[in-house]
């Protein structure tokens, strides 16, 4: 007899809890969708941010190197004008 109490309340209340827990369930994976898109839009904002630092910084490493190549060629030339002034001032000696 109790197995068909039980089998009887549950054909009344069956539908009932199957619902209610549907819609606990479907509250849960909104909450979870809503959740995903969010972090799929700070996903894409970080990689915007990233794409722009990276063009920055290659932007500015391209001038210190331009730099660097200006600084080396005036090096250059400033030695060949010390070795100038080195062989006016003191001539290599006959020995």
């Amino acid at each position: 007899m109790s197995r068909l109490k039980s089998m009887a309340g549950w054909v009344v209340r069956g539908g009932d809890q199957t619902r209610s827990e549907l819609a606990v369930q479907t509250a849960a994976i909104q909450e979870l969708q809503a959740k995903v898109e969010a972090q799929a839009a700070d996903a894409e904002r970080v990689r915007a941010e990233l794409r722009g630092a990276l063009v920055d910084l290659s932007t500015r490493i391209a001038a210190i190197v331009e730099r660097l190549d200006r600084l080396d060629a005036t090096v250059a030339d400033h030695d060949e004008v010390v070795a100038s002034l080195a062989r006016v001032v003191a001539p290599p000696s006959d020995d």
